[in-house]
């Protein structure tokens, strides 16, 4: 196995004018605490309101504040198939065979999501904040920078980025290596080992977290043919980017076309970045996440354990 990796921000940082904003409302709730100021951006977002799901678009000017770049939108599309235990419904195109499989890290692999909340609820819990699943669904998958970026700015949290990283992962680092492996896990890796399909993992976490979430689980770890950390040099932006998808695929030799990946994620800017890199999907998000969020998948299950590897043209479990 090879495995590969390679900004301070104001608390209320002043983000470029003229750009347009596009936000799609994970929940009205979390853009009604923080209103932009101007009585246009209120209407615009109050007419939003009745419709939670629905993707809204404004124009901002030089004496507004906007949101992060990296918020970036979901947009309406097909639905996903459906297998076992799993929600939604139909239209997307049905899954074809695949040759490669890759895999996010946390919340697919390791059950590392809840100590996220954990610890950022604490944090964000002192300034009378709340680190709810709406704040979360925008960041999970998201580099760091890029999530503690968010954070501030959704929270109106005192802090700087750097703070709020520096504090966020000396905690994590106290817990990390108590995470655990989720279920069924072990017996698909085991099953694509047994029969030779090849897969890799790719994590948004840096190497420094990489090496702590995975000190107890480095045999497992080991079975994957490399691993892409989102610190590589190759992965210019965090998902919803592409980059660590495009990048991991890559690293197979040889390299396999793009539809012949197949991706494993539990968070919609993965989602997002699978899709945008040309590959079927496979999500299994936390029972918290709004469903309408999980409706871009080709498949999307409740746990791994309700996997058809013949759905994708691999062999079936023994």
């Amino acid at each position: 196995m090879r495995t590969s990796s390679g900004g301070v921000g104001d608390a209320q940082p002043s983000w470029p004018a003229g750009i347009g904003l596009h936000l799609r409302m994970h929940h009205h709730a979390l853009y009604e605490a923080n209103p932009i100021t101007g009585p246009s951006q209120r209407t615009w977002l109050s007419a939003a309101r009745p419709n939670p799901a629905c993707e809204v678009s404004g124009q901002v000017t030089e004496d507004k504040v906007v949101p992060p770049a990296r918020i970036t939108p979901w947009k309406n599309s097909d639905e996903a198939v459906v297998v076992g235990d799993a929600r939604a419904t139909t239209a997307a195109p049905p899954p074809g065979p695949v040759t490669h499989l890759l895999f996010d890290m946390d919340g697919r692999f390791l059950d590392t999501e809840h100590l996220y909340s954990v610890v950022f609820q604490e944090i964000c819990g002192r300034y009378g904040k709340t680190y709810s699943w709406d704040v979360k669904s925008l960041v999970i998958g998201k580099k760091a920078s890029e999530a503690a970026e968010i954070i501030i700015w959704v929270l109106e949290l005192p802090v700087s980025t750097e703070d709020l990283l520096e504090e966020s992962q000396r905690k994590m680092k106290q817990v990390f290596s108590t995470a655990s492996l989720l279920p069924g896990v072990e017996k698909l890796i085991h099953h694509l080992r047994k029969h030779s399909i090849p897969c890799a993992v790719a994590t948004s976490s840096g190497i420094a977290p990489y090496e702590e979430k995975t000190r107890q689980h480095r045999d497992f770890f080991g079975l994957f043919h490399h691993v892409v950390l989102g610190d590589d040099p190759e992965v210019k932006s965090g998902k919803p980017s592409p980059d660590i998808f495009l990048a991991c695929a890559k690293r197979f030799s040889p390299p396999p076309p793009a539809d012949q990946c197949l991706v494993f994620e539990d968070a919609p800017n993965g989602v997002e970045a699978a899709l945008v890199a040309g590959m079927q999907v496979v999500m299994v998000p936390d029972a918290n996440l709004s469903s309408a969020l999980t409706k871009k998948a080709t498949v999307v299950l409740r746990s791994l354990q309700d996997f058809q590897p013949e759905l994708f043209g691999l062999l079936p479990y023994d």
